[in-house]
């Protein structure tokens, strides 16, 4: 996998796709899609794994990951009101 020099689903997201940011919390790492400027400050985006919704990616590892697409705006407006912080449709090799 392209992806497996990466230690963590973070570390592959980091620095990877335009305004996307992994953010230290008290929590442990989050994302956020549309950068600081963001109409809409709240919340983690909206996360696809193979075609489910789910609310945490953080045991997702990276060797497994066949693709990750980043959703902004008009192409995350599909997803709703879900996708208003934007969507990650990531597509696994575990299927």
């Amino acid at each position: 996998s392209e992806f497996s020099n990466y230690s963590t689903i973070y570390d592959l997201l980091r620095g990877r796709f335009p305004g996307v940011e992994v953010i230290n919390t008290q929590a442990g790492q989050a994302i956020q899609v549309r950068g600081t400027n963001s109409l809409i400050l709240a919340g983690e985006p909206l996360y696809i794994v193979d075609g489910i919704p789910v609310d945490d990616i953080s045991s997702l590892e990276p060797v497994n990951i066949r693709s990750i697409n980043v959703l902004k705006d008009a192409s995350a407006a599909y997803y709703g009101t879900r996708g208003t912080n934007g969507v990650i449709v990531i597509e696994t090799n575990l299927r």
